[in-house]
């Protein structure tokens, strides 16, 4: 990176820029073999050992990623202030981005032995080794600046612009432009409160609106792409085909997303207390995606494009609170900051579901919103089962699904959107600090409200379970149980989504808490040159409170099947010479 300083041209003006090269090459082995497991028989009371029916034999697949990326970027900088009255700030810049890469793979299998986990080892005959590859170029441009203004500090306005050219698209919609613009006052800065109210050290008032691109889709979409596969046998020779891959669209470009902004920022009683406050709201438009739901399947048409048809709202409110004081020689500081924040699907081309059905649309509830059937109970016997509608197959022992729409019938017309996803709609945090003397102490809290996670294993031979979802399971001996019946799939949240299985994701952590001791300077300090040393004890992930128990809350897998976040604890020293 390199600047260089321009005043001697004009007062205030600079340049910068750098170039960045980053090479990289992954490599992939993947070498899997067969496993056993053992299975209980009631009859023997004896386990019976199996063998995995995917994996008879040995198998090994190896990658080679090599991937670069050149990127360019330029800014020219002017920051000057006249009559001691009028600041301005200018910016213009420049930067490019292009990346390449590719894939190479080869694996065999039907590996004879396991005691040689190389390709040339596996099986030759050609139904058992396989190769292929892939490869990408990417690029991006963009041209931006910013243009601030302030009178005495008291009055602000910044004027933000983007133009973003992207690969995704066509030519002719391959660049977008995107502006912004924020005020402020300080209303601190004003005589009538300087000398009126004492106790109020800064107070600011914000408002601001900006434009935002995203390109976040697949590449390409306006060309007419074609496939290999689904091949021909000509004459006993395997003939490669080729096919046409979906259907072209030439007019997708960006999805935008414009926000606006209201804040305050305050400090009071010399940090006694801080505030930051903001209300927000967004609104995406031009979000791509597909028309599959609405177009009819008789029609034919399927793996259509993405179109600039989704219309997405996000508002909400974040504040943050600080305090800092002293009470004797103890110093105290303490900042706690919450979010709160909604979503809904203005307009998603969805299945028209018609009459009496609303309660199935996507529009008017959070993007990713689920379809659930919602579960009332458990059928107990054979009489409990015929005394209300049920799936085809049920059994006594299963999930009761609500008969949403009372028709006498339970089918997917049942399923309810649901409010809540997996997203939190509150987040919440608090950071606690105090020192006396040497000693430091500091706490992290944080957490999340307003989540559903759905939480749920297969209770069958196909794999571990949760032991919540058994101990107190339907048996024709325990027909009260608590828990669904073993096996079936009505009771598979895989097979039939449910609200049985959708538990509350609030939580509050105890993060992080670390207790430090400076040693005081000292002639043994002195001698080796040590002007600073601290030594600590902290803690992570300490204490989680929540209501799923099973897994993580902050997880999206609900199955389990994650590296859980650790409890750690760390002893370590701090020295500066």
């Amino acid at each position: 990176m390199a600047k260089l300083d321009l005043s001697w041209l004009i007062e205030g003006l600079s340049i910068d820029g750098y170039m960045a090269f980053d090479k990289e090459g992954m490599e992939k082995k993947e070498w899997k073999i067969p496993f056993y497991y053992y299975v209980w028989d009631q009859t023997t009371d004896t386990y019976e050992k199996k063998k995995n029916g995917t994996r008879d034999y040995a198998s090994l697949r190896q990658d080679y990623v090599p991937r670069t990326s050149l990127t360019f970027n330029t800014k020219l900088m002017y920051n000057n202030r006249f009559n001691e009255v009028h600041g301005l700030d200018l910016l213009l810049g420049y930067e490019q981005n292009e990346s390449k890469g590719n894939d190479f793979w080869g694996s065999r299998s039907n590996y004879l032995s396991t005691a040689i986990d190389q390709l040339f080892a596996g099986s030759t005959n050609k139904e058992h080794y396989d190769n292929g590859g892939s490869a990408y170029e990417q690029a991006r441009m963009s041209y931006f600046g910013r243009l601030g203004y302030d009178y005495t500090g008291k009055y602000m306005a910044q004027f933000n612009l983007r133009y973003d050219g992207s690969y995704i698209f066509a030519a002719g919609k391959r660049w977008g432009f995107f502006p912004g613009i924020s005020l402020g006052w300080r209303l601190s800065e004003e005589n009538f409160i300087k000398e009126n109210v004492q106790w109020m050290n800064n107070l600011k008032i914000r408002a601001s609106y900006g434009q935002q691109g995203n390109d976040n889709v697949g590449a390409y979409q306006y060309l007419l792409k074609y496939a290999t596969g689904r091949n021909y046998v000509f004459g006993n020779t395997d003939v490669q085909g080729v096919y046409q891959e979906g259907f072209p669209n030439k007019n997708i470009t960006w999805e935008v997303a414009d926000t606006y902004n209201i804040g305050l920022d305050g400090d009071f009683w010399n940090g006694l207390l801080g505030i930051e406050f903001d209300l927000f709201k967004t609104k995406r438009s031009n979000i791509l995606r597909r028309r599959n739901a609405s177009i009819p399947q008789y029609t034919g048409l399927k793996d259509l494009p993405d179109e600039n048809i989704g219309k997405v709202e996000n508002k909400g409110v974040e504040l943050q609170l600080n305090h800092r004081n002293r009470i004797g020689k103890v110093n105290f500081n303490a900042s706690g900051n919450f979010l709160y924040a909604c979503n809904k699907v203005i307009y998603m081309d969805e299945t028209p579901w018609g009459e009496g059905y609303d309660y199935m649309k996507e529009e008017g509830m959070p993007l990713g919103a689920g379809l659930y059937y919602e579960v009332i109970g458990i059928f107990k016997d054979q009489a409990h089962l015929e005394s209300y509608p049920h799936m085809e197959g049920a059994r006594p022992g299963d999930l009761i699904f609500k008969d949403v729409d009372d028709n006498g019938e339970i089918n997917s017309m049942d399923r309810i959107r649901q409010p809540l996803t997996n997203f939190p709609e509150i987040v919440f945090g608090m950071t606690l600090g105090a020192d006396w003397k040497n000693l430091d102490l500091s706490i992290l809290l944080q957490g999340q409200g307003r989540a559903k996670q759905a939480v749920y294993s297969r209770a069958d031979q196909t794999g571990n379970f949760y032991m919540s979802q058994v101990q107190d399971r339907w048996t024709p001996h325990n027909m009260n149980g608590t828990q669904p019946r073993v096996g079936g799939s009505i009771n598979s949240m895989e097979s039939y989504s449910s609200t049985y299985y959708l538990k509350d994701a609030s939580f509050l952590r105890l993060k992080n808490v670390e207790l430090g001791y400076t040693i005081p300077g000292n002639n043994w300090l002195d001698k080796l040159n040590i002007s600073h040393c601290r030594i600590y004890l902290s803690g992570y992930n300490l204490l989680t409170i929540d209501k799923i128990k099973e897994v993580d809350p902050e997880t999206q897998d609900g199955k389990g099947t994650y590296y859980p976040q650790l409890r750690i604890f760390n002893v370590g020293v701090n020295i500066t010479f």
